[in-house]
């Protein structure tokens, strides 16, 4: 008698949504989805549904999409149309507009976001960023403890980006120290077109145990955004920079450097994992012997509410480093995130 109860008010409920409000996606072995189409943005279509939450829905997957209500497509040059009804075939899709009789064929390539975020129609701004946690205490025959933290968060509007990226490690040995450095990053980015941009930035960074109390870069660069979604960022930028270098003991330094930076990150799987690299190079031009490279290099795991987990290798190379430094400093972590 509940079972009965239980179906019958599941098939009543589905039944109301149904009459006051559904979108209907239509997958290619004839699955039919009523819910409400909230976005696109990449390769999957975020799909609201009263019976199992919001689904990601591969967009190659999708043969149609029926509207109760007009979304918003913003195409690949930035214009916008209204759609009521989206049907794929081959590489192609067919629009309905509300209030026209002729449907419009364009290819999919050409849809960049369906409903898209208001920051991409230039209202206000996009906050994201991550903070990360890595901590290690070992006792017994030796003592070890290592906490390293790193964080960044980011504004993006139509025009321009703000970034601000920090990094913070401090290990112990024996209760004595091994590791003591820090990094600080800021950046603006200004995009002349939807793909280039130019930008200024400040790096500073601090390792006590390779002698460095300081190094300071300042530049500024042309960049190129080759891709930007939640499923896929690549940027690459080259720029001038002028480095000031305080050691502990050895002699200060400064140059006129050649730089160069990396951004690489995309999920895959439906999302089980995002693969990241991200890198950063400076060159002196006077002494071309002499150059400074770091990368971070990662696969980092969704869980649930915005946490992750991760695996990253840290390298930091510098090919004329303080006396009794090394060249190469490498750092294997396991962190523990939160993304927004």
């Amino acid at each position: 008698m509940n079972k009965l109860f239980s179906l019958t008010l599941l098939s009543f409920s589905l039944s109301v949504f149904n009459s006051v409000s559904a979108d209907e996606v239509i997958l290619k072995n004839g699955s039919r989805l009523l819910g409400e189409v909230l976005n696109k943005d990449g390769s999957y279509l975020e799909f609201k549904t009263p019976f199992a939450g919001t689904l990601k829905i591969n967009w190659t997957n999708i043969v149609e999409l029926i509207l109760d209500k007009p979304v918003k497509l913003m195409l690949d040059d930035q214009s916008i149309i209204m759609a009521d009804k989206l049907k794929n075939k081959d590489d192609l899709m067919t629009i309905s507009q509300p209030g026209e009789a002729v449907t419009r064929t364009i290819k999919q390539t050409q849809v960049a976001y369906i409903n898209p975020d208001p920051w991409r129609l230039g209202k206000g701004y996009k906050m994201s960023g991550y903070a990360n946690v890595s901590l290690k205490s070992q006792h017994g025959n030796t003592d070890k403890d290592q906490f390293d933290m790193d964080g960044k968060i980011a504004f993006r509007r139509v025009n321009d980006r703000l970034t601000f990226r920090g990094e913070y490690e401090d290990d112990k040995s024996n209760n004595i120290q091994s590791s003591l450095n820090w990094l600080f990053l800021g950046k603006y980015d200004y995009f002349v077109n939807k793909k280039t941009y130019l930008g200024g930035s400040a790096l500073f960074e601090h390792d006590e145990f390779s002698d460095l109390e300081l190094r300071e870069t300042y530049g500024l660069f042309v960049g190129h955004q080759y891709f930007e979604s939640k499923q896929l960022n690549l940027d690459l930028e080259v720029g001038l920079a002028q480095v000031y270098e305080d050691f502990i003991e050895s002699e200060d330094n400064d140059f006129l450097a050649g730089t160069w930076s990396l951004k690489y990150d995309q999920y895959f799987f439906a999302e089980f994992v995002q693969l990241y690299h991200r890198q950063l190079g400076r060159l002196d031009l006077e002494n071309t012997n002499k150059y400074i490279f770091k990368s971070w290099t990662g696969a980092r795991f969704p869980l649930a509410f915005g946490f992750s987990v991760s695996g990253e290798v840290q390298a930091d190379y510098d090919s004329q480093p303080a006396a009794d430094a090394h060249r190469t400093d490498t750092t294997y972590l396991f962190k523990l995130g939160y993304e927004f």
